[in-house]
């Protein structure tokens, strides 16, 4: 299992065995208020849930892919408070259910509302901008958010990314972008 550590927060690869701690944060309507509602409702859909996208991020694995899901916990209480993403942007067809991967790369973040305002996003966000350019060879990350989803609007900026416009190319919905280029991030860590 892979382990990302920061200052206050540890990431881990998700298990089935985290749906009941994860239905605390994806069962809550303002939490996934911009990420297309409450879909799941019971800790069986959960587990379900979970267990695909722990298949699909060991297939990426076994293909020697270094894209993950992850749940982050706080190291103090061990808690789940969000989660973690770096993963293929899916391209989908308006009203369709299928999703296929592009060539693009997306960061991502969510947390449990009690979790707002702490940093913590930033915190792992930053995690997954890391593990993008220092695991791979591509040439720029993206996140996509909601218009309306002034918090992750700012998240994306405090990582340096940089909004580029509005798209409808990933996940069959309007969405504001943001890219960080490899040459912008290494500037910023010199």
């Amino acid at each position: 299992m892979r382990t990302i550590e920061t200052a206050r927060l540890f990431l881990r690869d998700y298990t089935p065995d985290d749906a009941e701690a994860m239905l605390v944060i994806d069962g809550d309507p303002e939490v996934m208020h911009f990420l297309g509602g409450v879909q799941r409702r019971t800790v069986a859909e959960q587990r379900a849930f979970l267990e695909k996208v722990c298949a699909k991020f060991d297939g990426y694995r076994a293909r020697g892919l270094p894209y993950c899901a992850m749940g982050a916990f706080e190291r103090d209480t061990g808690a789940l408070i969000g989660t973690a993403l770096f993963k293929p942007l899916p391209f989908m067809t308006p009203g369709s259910e299928e999703r296929v991967d592009t060539d693009d790369l997306e960061i991502g973040w969510h947390l449990a509302r009690a979790a707002w305002g702490k940093g913590y996003a930033t915190e792992f966000g930053a995690a997954m901008r890391e593990r993008a350019f220092t695991t791979t060879a591509i040439d720029e990350v993206r996140a996509v958010v909601d218009p309306g989803n002034v918090r992750s609007e700012r998240v994306a900026s405090r990582l340096g990314l940089r909004q580029v416009g509005i798209t409808e190319r990933y996940y069959a919905r309007t969405l504001t972008e943001f890219v960080l280029t490899r040459a912008e991030w290494e500037a910023r860590s010199r």
